[in-house]
């Protein structure tokens, strides 16, 4: 089976210089929206604060994935690249939104409550499934619409806030097959921040040639 799915040239506003720099948010614009995260959840509580910031984003970029309609809105791409860079529960839920099996709802309990039992085994279970399982092989649609999407992010946001779109478009792109890709963007995620875990870890499995299950079934047949 092949996947032809990845980083590709951007399309629409994204294709031209004058395009992005429009939709692009500067540093002071990103700072204040990162300061009314912070203080909402002072205000709020946590839990809260972190599922009313999720819901509105996440909706658009789940219907962008299911159905390809609309892209997300770079207002939408923004929240969500704040939220991503404050609390690591929403990274892992943007990278796990085009998993088989992997409900919305799923995914919202993983923002809520990213310490529950349920939203660790949901991480790990579906995470290690992709090591193990030959028969978990990615949608292709899904994944693209969502490499797309992280891409759009990552153009758009001010270098500072890279690191985990990055990393979470570096985790796509190995889980699809592009170990080249994936190699760059977990470099690049280091670049701008080297204490980016994931950045790291991504970069080890792609230098030691580990590749999900399904790949190495491909490879047999």
């Amino acid at each position: 089976m092949t996947i032809e799915v990845g980083l590709r040239p951007l399309e629409g506003a994204y294709a031209t210089a004058e395009g992005r720099e429009a939709m692009r948010m500067d540093d002071a614009e990103i700072t204040e929206l990162r300061r009314r995260f912070r203080a909402n959840r002072r205000t709020q509580g946590i839990r809260q604060a972190d599922i009313d910031w999720f819901r509105d984003p996440f909706d658009v970029w789940h219907r962008w994935l299911v159905n390809g309609l609309v892209e997300v809105a770079p207002e939408a791409l923004m929240k969500l690249c704040v939220g991503m860079n404050e609390t690591l529960a929403m990274r892992d839920a943007i990278i796990l939104a085009p998993m088989t099996g992997v409900s919305k709802d799923d995914l919202f309990e993983l923002v809520t409550n990213p310490h529950s039992e349920s939203s660790s085994a949901l991480v790990c279970n579906t995470l290690t499934r992709g090591f193990e399982d030959p028969s978990l092989s990615p949608n292709p649609q899904r994944c693209q619409r969502s490499i797309d999407a992280l891409a759009h992010m990552i153009t758009l946001a001010p270098e500072d806030y890279g690191a985990q779109p990055l990393a979470a478009l570096a985790y796509l792109l190995w889980w699809v097959g592009r170990d080249d890709q994936s190699l760059a963007c977990s470099l690049r995620a280091l670049y701008v921040d080297d204490s980016c875990t994931m950045a790291t870890i991504l970069l080890g499995v792609v230098q030691r040639d580990i590749h999900p299950a399904w790949i190495h079934a491909t490879k047999r047949e």
